[in-house]
């Protein structure tokens, strides 16, 4: 059985495949990011974690979310 994770990086073209924008107010990042973007935010919610994921490729694309978790805060020392 071929090993996902090594195949799934030789198609990608980007260093980073994932990132994580933390948010105090998950409601206006993801009114701000769907209207700026003019794409809807796909939302999850898992225990005491939010997210809000932006519309990708996963084969060859960089994903991301606004992410709203309990120990986490925007600003200094984050994305």
């Amino acid at each position: 059985q071929p090993n996902n994770t090594i195949m799934n990086k030789q198609n990608r073209k980007d260093a980073v495949n994932w990132f994580e924008l933390y948010v105090a107010d998950f409601d206006r990042a993801k009114k701000f990011y769907e209207t700026v973007l003019q794409s809807p935010l796909q939302e999850f919610n898992s225990g005491t974690c939010r997210m809000g994921m932006f519309a990708y490729d996963n084969k060859h694309g960089v994903g991301g979310a606004i992410t709203k978790m309990e120990g986490t805060a925007p600003g200094g020392g984050g994305p």
